[in-house]
């Protein structure tokens, strides 16, 4: 109990050191040290414990997960779902529907941006002295990787099953899985692309922790400026001469390195909030007006507004009490995504939902939205509790780490 005093415990010398060793919290470490130089028995008090920031809990290697970004990849997935949900609002539904599906697109597709920054955030931080490269393959091939093959595995073989091709089963895999025509161009080029991040990340990694605030702001407007250059020339119908490693979706990964570092304070939050929303205006103007190459992934004007998103949901829940639904749908959104476009193309279908017009045409997007939702959570945990908790296990024990 808090305040009252243990009962001593004489600890071998050797475990001491092991112990004190593997401590991060200094305050005990050194008190751990002054014991074995004293004679070897510990003597504790328990304090009442503060919350601590998310760096704090970085630097201590605390296992607690950051609230914050539990929220973000709530809201993240709820969005990508919410996308796809807008298939039920057709050409013909009316003005006010379609002004709704323009600007719901325009946010929703943010979703994408939200699970970059925070892929960049956590894959780009500095590695620790016992990390190393493989250590680092080897978890995203286990937590990644792994429930993607069982899920593009159990896609195929369905597909084979109910096809009249008599194509074999492994060249339709190895089709599915390497071809630009197989499971990259759906919705699964999230992953294709977080790969390709993912195998650079531990070279990368060694350069953004050290960028001084000068050069992290000349790198967010080097790069903005790109993605204009690259935007305007798309849409004038031309591509660009110029190229650059930071292209795409990539230059959003390496800004989740230190983006709630730079635009969550209060003195940067006050303006960059209200730029935000001038360019997300901005930027659905601009679709309406037939503009919209890159105009819902990569264009500055898109980034800009989703990075103020980023930083206005990382102000609003960091340090809050966590809700145990948000942490399980965090928890499970990998695995949702993985799965929601196997709910959701033929529910889309169902005749209640087609030729909907007006309000009736939103609130069947919203419909079709929560029911997805909740089965893709449903199917989630029950594949993420058996297949790839047994996947894992089989992993763990052929790859055991030291």
């Amino acid at each position: 109990m808090a305040g009252q005093e243990r009962a001593r415990c004489p600890i071998s010398q050797r475990r001491l050191s092991i112990l004190a060793e593997t401590i991060k919290n200094e305050r005990i470490y050194w008190t751990i040290k002054q014991t074995i130089r004293s004679g070897g028995t510990v003597r504790f008090k328990e304090e009442p414990r503060k919350p601590a920031t998310l760096s704090q809990r970085k630097s201590q290697g605390s296992k607690t997960r950051a609230y914050e970004f539990d929220a973000i990849r709530f809201v993240a997935i709820a969005f990508v779902v919410a996308v796809h949900s807008l298939v039920v609002i057709g050409p013909d539904a009316g003005r006010a529907a379609q002004w709704y599906r323009l600007g719901a697109q325009a946010l929703f597709f943010m979703g994408n941006v939200l699970f970059f920054l925070m892929s960049g955030h956590f894959n780009l931080r500095p590695a620790r002295e016992e990390d190393s490269i493989w250590r680092f393959y080897s978890s995203k091939l286990r937590n990644i990787v792994l429930p993607a093959l069982l899920v593009f595995l159990g896609r195929s073989l369905l597909d084979w099953y109910t096809s009249s091709s008599s194509t074999p089963l492994a060249r339709l895999l190895a089709r599915n899985l390497l071809s630009a025509q197989g499971y990259a161009s759906i919705e699964y080029w999230f992953v294709y692309t977080l790969l390709g991040y993912l195998l650079v990340s531990p070279f990368v990694r060694r350069i953004f922790p050290g960028l001084s605030t000068m050069e992290r702001r000349v790198f967010l407007v080097l790069g903005l400026a790109f993605q204009a250059y690259v935007t305007t020339f798309a849409n004038l119908g031309h591509e660009g001469a110029f190229s650059m490693p930071i292209s795409g979706f990539f230059f959003v990964y390496c800004l989740g390195s230190f983006a709630d570092k730079e635009l969550a304070t209060d003195a940067t939050y006050r303006w960059f909030a209200p730029l935000a929303a001038i360019c997300f205006a901005l930027s659905v103007f601009l679709i309406y007006q037939g503009y919209g190459q890159h105009a819902q992934d990569t264009s500055p004007l898109f980034i800009i507004a989703a990075l103020g998103l980023y930083a206005g949901l990382i102000r609003t829940f960091r340090n809050r009490q966590a809700s145990p639904f948000v942490g399980l749908v965090a928890r499970h959104s990998f695995s949702i995504y993985l799965v929601h476009m196997m709910v959701l193309v033929p529910l889309s279908r169902l005749p209640e939902l087609q030729g909907l017009t007006g309000p009736w045409a939103i609130a069947g997007s919203a419909l079709l939205t929560l029911v997805v939702f909740g089965i893709s959570l449903g199917l989630a945990l029950i594949f993420d509790e058996t297949l790839v908790r047994w996947a894992k296990a089989a992993y763990d024990r052929a790859f055991a780490h030291d």
